[in-house]
C-alpha cells in the first residue's frame, strides 16, 4: 500500500470518537445532494466508494435501491464504523476494504 500516514492518522482519530448506528433515512438532509444520489442510484446496481470513510454514502444509496456496495478507505477506523452499521443493518452486500486505490485489483 502507498503510504497515506498522515491523512490515515487525522481520519483514524475522527473515526476512532465514532459508533456505527443503523442507517434509517435514505435523505442526507440537503435538497441538491439528495438529488445527486437519486439520479447516481437511478438504473445503478453496484456502487464503488474510494475515500468511503464510515460507508454512510453507501449506505444511502443501498436506501435508494442499489444492490452491490463496495467501500475502500485509509481510515482502519472508518472501515470499523463502516462494518458496525453493517452489523446493524444486516441487508444489502457491503464490502469494506482498508487501503488506497491500489485496492482496486482487489475487485476488478
Amino acid at each position: 500500500m502507498l503510504t497515506y500516514s498522515r491523512n490515515t492518522n487525522y481520519w483514524n482519530e475522527i473515526f476512532k470518537k465514532e459508533n456505527g448506528k443503523m442507517i434509517t433515512s435514505k435523505s442526507i438532509g440537503q435538497d441538491d445532494v439528495d438529488y445527486g444520489l437519486d439520479w447516481l442510484c437511478q438504473g445503478s446496481n453496484t456502487i464503488l466508494d474510494f475515500g468511503c470513510g464510515n460507508g454512510v454514502w453507501l449506505y444511502k444509496c443501498f436506501l435508494r435501491g442499489t444492490k452491490v456496495h463496495i467501500g475502500i478507505d485509509i481510515s482502519h477506523e472508518g472501515i470499523r464504523v463502516a462494518n458496525e452499521i453493517f452489523q446493524d443493518t444486516g441487508k444489502g452486500t457491503f464490502t469494506f476494504t482498508v487501503g488506497g486505490v491500489e485496492s482496486f485489483t482487489l475487485y476488478y
